[in-house]
């Protein structure tokens, strides 16, 4: 291995240690999994618009 690959694997290592870091991308995980879902609905062609309206309302009471 070459210097600068030991350097982006301490680099990276350094963030996945970062409590801070962890802790923003479990909470974006939580919660672009979440908008997937709605964003989906949305997307369809055939959309019922209070279906579309229940799946954004449960998405804002989920943040």
């Amino acid at each position: 291995m070459d210097d600068d690959t030991l350097d982006s694997a301490k680099g990276f290592l350094m963030k996945l240690e970062d409590f801070e870091f962890v802790f923003m991308l479990y909470t974006y995980e939580q919660i672009f999994s979440e908008t997937d879902v709605v964003f989906d609905i949305v997307q369809q062609r055939s959309m019922d618009v209070l279906y579309c309206k229940k799946g954004i309302e449960s998405l804002l009471a989920y943040v």
